[in-house]
């Protein structure tokens, strides 16, 4: 030991090394939030880690209503990461405040460029987290104050790897236009969205995610955390259909849980790819992950006249 010590002693960089790591080992395993967590799992109370995901761009005025509905949430959350996609407006600035008064770790990331990509600002986030579970709360939705308490009992089942729950749906002023997305689903099934269900992924990817993306936000999402680097540049290149792609490619490894209570609040802003120059990559991105699902998962005759089906009317949507 004394020969140990005397190496560090003469060793700068060792040093500078050692306490490094040092920290590195406090950090990850012996915080004091994680402190609690196991103090609370002695007591009985297993509480999953979960690390918010918080991508922003330009959305100060949602802001500070957005972080309200993540810290009064009744589940606890483990730690809030922040990332800010080069906003022009006051978001970072908002963010940095909120991070000072919260009661949970909160890390903000911002970026120097625009990534051009919120699937880049996914796998970013994902990279940094601690927790065992992540959501992704996108600025401008909202959330009920149970949505993680209802959303996570789902993962009492140990072979879910995804979990959600029903939507409303807002304007950009905050008004319901809508306390579901009943209309949008009918075209698969009328009635599967209407009471909770545990389902195998793949049999949610053959019968539904085959079709379209039955999960429009995903601020209404908890998945277990995994490594997404591998898919990274499959993600890239999406605009608007890496999470309808991501969603198929976790639930190969396992199961989906889903909370038919609408809990989660999406907004849905004037803007519309119909008839503008996005609109024919958003109708092949469409195209590019039914036909993934089709070539890679043996998808029944009825399901493929459905996918047929609302291609021809999404088509008819976008670009006639």
């Amino acid at each position: 030991m004394a020969d140990a010590v005397s190496q560090v002693l003469k060793d700068p960089d060792l040093q500078i090394q050692l306490g490094n790591n040092a920290a590195d080992l406090i950090e990850r395993k012996f915080s004091f939030p994680d402190y609690i967590y196991s103090l609370l799992a002695i007591l009985g109370h297993d509480y999953k880690k979960i690390s918010v995901i918080l991508p922003s761009y330009n959305y100060e005025h949602y802001l500070p209503e957005r972080m309200q509905s993540i810290m009064s949430q009744t589940y606890p959350v483990y730690e809030i990461i922040a990332i800010d996609d080069n906003s022009k407006d006051r978001s970072a600035e908002i963010l940095r405040q909120s991070a000072k008064h919260a009661p949970v770790p909160f890390k903000v990331m911002v970026n120097r460029e625009n990534s051009g990509s919120v699937f880049r600002q996914w796998a970013k986030g994902i990279a940094s987290a601690r927790g065992d579970y992540i959501w992704i709360a996108e600025a401008d939705d909202l959330s009920e104050n149970r949505f993680l308490e209802e959303v996570m009992k789902g993962f009492h089942d140990e072979t879910v790897v995804l979990s959600y729950s029903q939507s409303r749906q807002i304007d950009e002023f905050g008004t319901i236009i809508a306390h579901n997305y009943y209309e949008y689903t009918n075209d698969v099934d009328p009635d599967q969205w209407k009471q909770d269900y545990l389902r195998p992924g793949q049999d949610e990817i053959r019968g539904s995610f085959a079709i379209k993306n039955i999960i429009p936000n995903v601020s209404a999402v908890v998945f277990k955390r995994v490594d997404i680097s591998g898919i990274v540049e499959d993600l890239t290149r999406y605009k608007v259909a890496g999470d309808w792609y991501f969603y198929v490619w976790l639930l190969r490894t396992g199961s989906i849980f889903y909370h038919a209570e609408s809990l989660n609040l999406h907004r849905r802003h004037k803007k519309s790819v119909t008839r503008s120059e996005n609109a024919q990559q958003h109708f092949d991105e469409i195209v590019m992950v039914q036909n993934f699902v089709m070539n890679n998962f043996p998808v029944e005759p009825g399901t493929r006249e459905k996918v047929l089906r609302y291609r021809e009317n999404i088509h008819t949507y976008l670009l006639n």
